[in-house]
């Protein structure tokens, strides 16, 4: 039990480190975020400090994270692979909207989808791992063009779309590509904040009206967040 209760005491203080604005933490704000006796904090950071997980700046007195965190984060992500990471959540999204969800990434100027999860709806899209289309046209192609960002891929896009696409966080289509079928997207971003994927919902137009599109988009932008989040992106602070 005592064990249990140093390992969470640790975790506490390590946690105090993961804010943007909390890289460096001097001992008296550790005690007060983690409102633990002083004692306690310091015997924690100096053992940290021994095993590389923290580092001790003499200067400014503070502590920061150790070289041993960036080696359990490098681990991690190079043991990531988005399509496992993304799976659960296709399904889950697949369940709560009874829509077939699909994983984009670009690749040659191509949009292919690396992970697919079916509706089980009679009526659904049918779509496969592997399959390639031009980017610019449909939800996925769209969103992957518009996070580009530059003017010259914007300009590939109807008039102030791209923009719009960035401003509210995901795009939509009906009938770009496939007559009769709609869909929307929204970005994964990597640990670096680039985007490196992006979700997609797609099926028939019929069960896309606007109260169902707008639910829809909701949901997609969750999830997506939800992968993202677990590849290691934390969203900056407005």
């Amino acid at each position: 039990m005592e064990s249990m209760r140093t390992l969470e005491r640790a975790l506490d203080i390590l946690e105090c480190f993961t804010a943007e604005n909390n890289h460096k933490q001097g001992l008296a704000s550790l005690v007060k975020a983690t409102e633990l006796p002083k004692a306690t904090v310091h015997r924690m950071v100096k053992n940290l400090e021994r095993r590389g997980y923290l580092a001790y700046d003499k200067e400014s007195e503070t502590y920061r994270l150790g070289y041993r965190v960036l080696l359990l984060s490098t681990a991690y992500l190079h043991n990531l692979e988005i399509r496992s990471v993304a799976l659960p959540y296709m399904k889950e999204l697949r369940d709560q909207t009874s829509e077939s969800v699909s994983l984009w990434i670009e690749k040659n100027d191509l949009r292919v989808c690396v992970e697919r999860v079916q509706s089980e709806e009679p009526l659904r899209q049918v779509l496969y791992v592997g399959d390639t289309f031009p980017l610019g046209k449909g939800a996925s192609g769209k969103l992957l063009l518009a996070y580009r960002n530059n003017p010259v891929d914007d300009a590939k896009l109807p008039p102030n779309e791209a923009e719009l696409i960035r401003s509210r966080g995901f795009s939509y289509s009906d009938s770009e590509r496939s007559r009769g079928i709609s869909a929307v997207a929204a970005p994964i971003y990597s640990s670096s904040g680039t985007v490196i994927a992006c979700l997609s919902l797609s099926g028939p137009s019929s069960r896309f009206d606007n109260a169902n599109a707008s639910a829809f988009s909701q949901l997609v932008i969750k999830y997506a967040q939800l992968v993202s989040r677990d590849l290691g992106f934390v969203k900056k602070e407005s």
